[in-house]
């Protein structure tokens, strides 16, 4: 029973350490290029941008704002645990995506009185 709960923990160390690499790796290869424009940019004196170099230039931000989802989408790709229990929660999320729709007011009626006196009260105006 020992022996199964130390495999059991090194094979989720091994697998988090695996995880965390697989992100630092590619929080590195999307944020040093835009870094490396924004700084050519800043020193106009050693690099004369062009149409071409600021076209590359947009197509790396937009490379470094995907950077941000990064995180999520490595958690799910590579760890069973993390896309189990994300399955889990879409599962136990999705029969009350139903419920909560809008339903119209087939009735509508006069204001009551407790309405109107809170709609015009002369203290407010």
């Amino acid at each position: 029973m020992v022996n199964v709960t130390l495999s059991t923990n090194r094979r989720t160390e091994t697998q988090l350490v695996r995880m965390f690499l697989v992100q630092v790796g590619v929080q590195i290869v999307l944020t040093v290029p835009p870094c490396v424009a924004d700084l050519l940019l800043s020193f106009p004196s050693i690099y004369q941008s062009t149409a071409h170099f600021y076209s590359i230039f947009l197509i790396l931000r937009v490379i470094f704002h995907i950077s941000y989802a990064t995180p999520f989408s490595v958690n799910i790709l590579s760890a069973h645990m993390f896309r189990k229990r994300f399955i889990e929660l879409i599962l136990k999320i999705y029969p009350y995506l139903n419920r909560n729709r809008i339903q119209s007011i087939r009735h509508i009626g006069a204001p009551t009185a407790i309405q109107i006196n809170v709609c015009c009260d002369e203290s407010y105006l």
